[in-house]
C-alpha cells in the first residue's frame, strides 16, 4: 500500500486528487470500489502528474505495469503519458516515457506495460496528463505484477499477492486493510508512505490473517501523521 505524489505543473491549482463515487455520484469515477484518480481540464493544457513511489525489480525476472482509465466525456477524450524515472520522483527524472495514449476512450479500458528491461533496477512510475482544454481523466486499480526466483525450481508470481481497497476511507481512527498471500509465502509486510513518497509505517503480515486494523499512525520518528481523517490509495 502507498499514497501516490501529485504535481500540478502546470500551476492550475488542479492535480491529481483521489475522490469518492459515493460523494460525486454524477461520476463513474472508479473501476472498481468507490474510490478512483481524478484529475480535471486546463484550458491551456494539462501538464499534471501522478507519481509511484520506489517500485523494487531488483530481484525479479519480469515485470509489467497495467491500470485503467476513462474519459469522463465522449466529446472530450483525454490524452496522456506514462513516464518512468530510475533516479527518484522530481519531474526532471523522468526520462523515458513507455507509453503515449491519446483520445482515450470515454469507457473503462486497461493499459498495460512490459517493465522487463527495467528488472534489476529500482524505478518510479508517474502517469502525465497532457489533455488540452478536455474534462476529466479517470484512473483506476494501478497493478505492478512481477515473478521472482526464490530458490530451485520455484517461481514466486507477485501478481497472487494483492491489497484490497482500505474500509472505511477516508478514516478516523483506524482502517481494516485486506490482503492475500501467494502460496508458499508466510509473511510480509504492508509499508505505508506519505504523500513525498517517505516511508512512514511498517506493518507486519502473516498468513494465516487476511487483513490488518491501521490507526493511522506512524512508527517512523522522522514522521507525524495528522489527526484528520486520512485519506488512502493502493499501489
Amino acid at each position: 500500500m502507498a499514497i501516490y505524489l501529485s504535481i500540478d505543473d502546470d500551476n492550475d491549482g488542479y492535480g491529481w486528487t483521489v475522490a469518492s463515487e459515493s460523494q460525486n455520484p454524477q461520476f463513474d469515477l472508479a473501476h472498481s470500489g468507490v474510490y478512483g484518480a481524478i484529475v480535471q481540464y486546463n484550458s491551456s493544457g494539462n501538464d499534471d502528474w501522478l507519481i509511484t513511489p520506489a517500485i523494487n525489480l531488483t530481484n525479479v525476472n519480469s515485470a509489467n505495469f497495467s491500470f485503467w482509465a476513462r474519459s469522463h466525456s465522449a466529446t472530450y477524450l483525454e490524452d496522456f503519458n506514462v513516464k518512468l524515472s530510475t533516479s527518484g520522483t522530481s519531474i526532471g527524472n523522468f526520462t523515458t516515457t513507455i507509453g503515449s495514449e491519446t483520445n482515450i476512450s470515454d469507457q473503462w479500458q486497461q493499459y498495460s506495460y512490459n517493465l522487463n528491461s527495467y528488472t534489476g533496477n529500482t524505478i518510479y512510475l508517474a502517469v502525465q496528463c497532457v489533455s488540452v482544454d478536455d474534462y476529466y481523466l479517470f484512473a483506476d486499480d494501478f497493478l505492478v505484477e512481477a515473478s521472482a526466483s526464490i530458490d530451485d525450481g520455484f517461481i514466486l508470481n507477485i501478481h497472487d499477492a494483492y491489497i484490497s481497497q482500505n474500509y472505511p476511507n477516508p478514516f478516523n481512527p483506524t482502517t481494516k486493510i485486506r490482503y492475500n498471500l501467494p502460496k508458499n509465502v508466510t509473511d510480509g509486510s504492508i509499508e505505508i508512505f506519505n504523500i513525498k513518497g517517505a516511508l512512514i509505517c511498517e506493518i507486519k503480515i502473516v498468513d494465516d490473517n487476511n487483513y490488518v486494523i491501521w490507526n493511522g499512525k506512524d512508527n517512523y520518528p522522522t514522521f507525524r501523521i495528522s489527526k484528520k481523517n486520512q485519506l488512502y490509495e493502493r499501489v
